[in-house]
Parts: C-alpha cells; structure tokens; sequence
C-alpha cells in the first residue's frame, strides 16, 4: 500500500489490515477520470464481499463468526457491538509462512490431553472431564463403521453426545475464574521450563500439527495470563506454505497466529471473541453457537483453472450457500501477457507483487483495480519479476473457464 500510495510507513506503528471493498467501517474509493469517489457509488450499490490483506506478527484472538441468523439476532439486540446483520464465513491464503488454529481437535486428541496435561483438565470439572473421556473411549472400542452410507439413529445421538460433552469441557475452560487459569497456566509454563518435552504430542498428531508446549510458550509471551494460552489443547493446530488456503465457515473457532495472507469473505466485521485479545470479549454467546464438530481441516491448494491461475473458494458442502465470495491467485512470469477470464460478475484485483498491466492499466504491487461486471481482462507483467494478482468477485453467475 505505501508503495502504490506514496504514504510514510511509520517504523514504530503496527499495520494489520487493509480493506478493499464497501463495507461502511471502511469503505473504499476509486479514482475515475481524476476524480475519487466512493466504490459503493460507481459500483452501483455495495459488493457482497470484503477483500483485505492481513499481516499477523502477534496472535489474533480466539474467535468465530456468526451464522447469517444469529447475526441478524445480534445486530438487532447489541448493535452498538455487532454493527451489520450479516454472516461472516471466509477463505484466507497464505503469502508467505502462515499459522493458525482452526476447528476443534479430533475428541481423542483432546481427550488425551485432558489425561495427561493436569493444568489443563484442572479448568475443568472431574465430571465433565469423565463424562467426555467416557464418551470417546466408547467410541474408539466401538471402533469407526465403515461403508456405510448414512449413519444410523444410534450414531447420531452418539454423535450429539460427544458434540454436547465437548461443548461442556470448551465452556469450562473458557469461563474458568481468571485466579486458577494464572495457578494452572503457571504450573504448566513451569513444567515447559523445566522440560520442554513435559507436553507429548497428541496421538495421531498430522505433520502440520505445532509443537504445542512450544505454542503456549509463545501465546503466553505475547498476551499473559490469557485462557487463550489453552486453546492449542482443544482447536487443531496447523501451518500453510505460500498458495494454501483454509475455508473458515461460520459457528468454527479459530485463531490465526502468524503470517501474511489474503482474506475474503462475505461483507461483514461480526467478530465473537472469548480469548488472546484486549477486545470486548462475549465469551458466554462463543460457547452457545459453535458446532462443536472436530476433525482436521482440509488445506486448499486451489483448483488449477490454467498453467498461472487457481481458485479457492467453500468446499463442496458449502458451495451453494456461501456464494457472496471465490478468489483467484494468477501468477504470471516476468515478461508475460495472459487474458484472465471474466467472471460475470464486479471483481476486485489486488496487485500484490511485481509490476506490469491490467486491462491497459500500469500497475505495481500495492495498487488494486476495481473490474466492473469481471470482464476479462488482459494481464502483462515486467521483464524484472513475476505478477501476483489475487481476485476476488461473487458466485452469483457461471463465470467462465471453470470458475
């Protein structure tokens, strides 16, 4: 952005975001024949989606987003706090290393940890911590059915089960008294002190999976004595290489730790927190409108549309629902034209390395253009290094290439 705006770049202020979109918080302008004006008005109304860029040197907070109904509650009953009654799911991909946490764990990894990280099952009462072992250890000597195309009556209720005893450890941990989460988390960054091996790895841990005793080292370092220090013990823990993405639907929580990456989602700012941040924390309505489902999320490489572009949007079970948002990243080598094909409908372009043209247009990294029905568009870059576009435009036509 200083690049393409000429601003100063203060060495001692912090930049998180930049928003490019309607949203009012911070809506956009776009220059047209000389003149600024606001996108809202030359696009003819607001786009559906919010397109920004995130750089994250400290964990962001414990957090979800809520569903199209529950914002729509929210925003009618504390306005003042949730300012839109819109939903707010999202797709973020990776510009360079990222961290974060996503989804609650598989059962049996928190269980393990609930039986052998004492600190963390003392946030949580003996019974509760039974009830929950009880119910995954049923279920792994049941052992997991296979081939069976829709589960019977008897696994679902098991399945409620587990999501409502999993509903009562997270609850329990993230309203336990400020007083014994300062005693365990005490007890616990001493054990890591004294040997860095005190925390074992979960079982069946994947190969993204963090170093967990090492992640609530660093979570204590950057925000204290924060309940947030335990969430790497029940959310699934995990790294992206530049290109990967996640899908962060709504009622999911997560917290992203590091990195820089491109973000879309649907145009919104509804954030329901309950941990890691000086924010207003709402922790009580977090608890009550999570899914609770578990399982490890799948990282996106993005469907290959061509040799330079990919696409990330929801997955298949989401797809249809979520339409205000998909994203593309076009890479093209140095000294390259290309045609980037239309999509149907107003796009966003972010230009975020390298230099060349879009549509005509002299662009360098930080510029962003605004493609008014997502025309295509004819993309060149310089003869000195690549140019890496992100795109991000609506599902609300059959775009075309496959988009």
């Amino acid at each position: 952005h200083s690049a393409a705006t000429g601003e100063d770049i203060d060495a001692n202020g912090t930049y998180a975001e930049l928003w490019m979109g309607t949203h009012p918080t911070s809506p956009s302008t776009v220059q047209v024949d000389g003149k600024t004006m606001l996108l809202r008005d030359y696009a003819g109304g607001d786009l559906p989606y919010l397109f920004k860029v995130l750089s994250i040197a400290k964990a962001l907070s414990v957090q979800a987003h809520p569903n199209k109904q529950l914002a729509e509650k929210l925003h009618a009953t504390r306005p003042a706090i949730y300012k839109d009654p819109n939903h707010k799911p999202e797709m973020a991909c990776a510009v360079t290393a990222f961290e974060a946490m996503c989804g609650f764990r598989d059962s049996d990894q928190i269980a393990f940890f609930l039986s052998t990280v004492p600190e963390f099952a003392a946030l949580v009462d003996p019974p509760i911590v039974r009830a929950f072992c009880s119910l995954v250890e049923k279920k792994q000597e049941q052992g997991e059915q296979k081939n069976k195309e829709e589960p019977s009556t008897q696994e679902e209720e098991e399945e409620s089960c587990k999501r409502q005893a999993l509903r009562q450890v997270f609850t329990a941990v993230m309203t336990a008294p400020q007083a014994e989460v300062d005693k365990q988390l005490a007890a616990l960054l001493g054990r890591i002190k004294d040997n860095s091996n005190a925390v074992a790895q979960a079982p069946s841990s994947q190969a993204h999976d963090c170093i967990v005793s090492q992640l609530v080292s660093r979570l204590y370092l950057q925000h204290g004595s924060d309940v947030g220090c335990f969430a790497p013990f029940l959310l699934n823990c995990f790294h992206c290489k530049p290109g990967e993405g996640i899908f962060l639907a709504p009622d999911e929580p997560h917290a992203y730790i590091s990195g820089d990456i491109i973000e879309c989602m649907a145009c919104s700012d509804n954030v329901v927190r309950a941990g890691l941040t000086p924010k207003l924390r709402d922790t009580q309505t977090l608890c009550d409108m999570l899914t609770y489902s578990t399982g490890v999320p799948d990282i996106q490489t993005g469907k290959v549309l061509d040799g330079f572009t990919r696409l990330y949007g929801p997955p298949p079970s989401h797809a249809d629902v979520i339409t205000e948002f998909r994203m593309t990243r076009t890479d093209l080598p140095a000294s390259s034209t290309y045609q980037l094909p239309g999509v149907g409908t107003h796009a966003l372009c972010l230009i975020y390395a390298g230099s060349g043209c879009v549509g005509g247009l002299a662009v360098k990294a930080g510029d962003s253009v605004f493609v008014p029905n997502g025309q295509s568009v004819s993309l060149s870059s310089s003869s000195k290094e690549n140019l890496l576009i992100f795109r991000c435009f609506a599902a609300t036509a059959t775009p075309k290439s496959g988009l």
